[in-house]
């Protein structure tokens, strides 16, 4: 009797996993952070954030590779969006040399 139990424990517990397991895959499937489309909004925000990493830096050093980032190819059409200088993250803050 406890064999058979004991049995019939392991496989629900097998199914249980197999069944968060294939949760988890179609979560991160769907949030797949890699595809973020590429429009105005996006590559706003990627300028942003890259400001925001130059000033986290102390304005020494850029704080990522603007081409290893998604969203890709923002400086393709219909975007047109370059990576911006140290000059321009200043001049977004208003900050003055």
């Amino acid at each position: 009797m406890a064999k058979a139990v004991a049995i019939y424990v392991m496989v629900i517990v097998l199914i249980i996993a197999a069944m968060l397991f294939v949760s988890l895959l179609i979560l991160f499937h769907w949030i797949r952070i890699e595809d973020i489309e590429t429009n105005k909004a996006t590559c706003s925000t990627k300028y942003l954030n890259y400001c925001l990493g130059y000033q986290r830096n102390n304005w020494e050093k850029p704080p990522f590779d603007w081409n290893e980032e998604p969203p890709k190819n923002c400086e393709m059409d219909p975007v047109n969006m370059n990576p911006p200088s140290l000059q321009d993250c200043k001049n977004m803050f208003s900050i003055t040399d």
